[in-house]
């Protein structure tokens, strides 16, 4: 899954992206997101974008777009990424009072 922006996309050599599994291990982990299989995405079967293997690869070997998702896994994503950089926002699910 390529979760670069479009600028960097059009004039970078390298490419950020997050592999995406069809092994799928339920519970997922707050790092991977569930991609369903259909016509929007191109999978065949539903698969788990995996985003502590987040890793800047040549555009070389981007062979072709599958699809795309849609705005609930764009959301799912957003957190996914957050998470795996430690981004969330201060006192974001800290329940301890100060």
């Amino acid at each position: 899954m390529v979760i670069q922006n479009d600028t960097s996309n059009r004039y970078s050599a390298m490419t950020i992206v997050a592999p995406i599994t069809s092994t799928v291990r339920l519970p997922l982990s707050p790092l991977h997101v569930l991609v369903p299989a259909d016509s929007f995405t191109g999978l065949a079967v539903a698969s788990a974008a995996v985003f502590n293997q987040i890793r800047a690869v040549d555009r070389r070997r981007l062979i072709r777009k599958l699809g795309e998702v849609g705005a609930l896994v764009l959301a799912q994503v957003d957190e996914a990424i957050k998470a795996a950089f430690g981004l969330a926002p201060a006192g974001a699910g800290d329940s301890r009072e100060e």
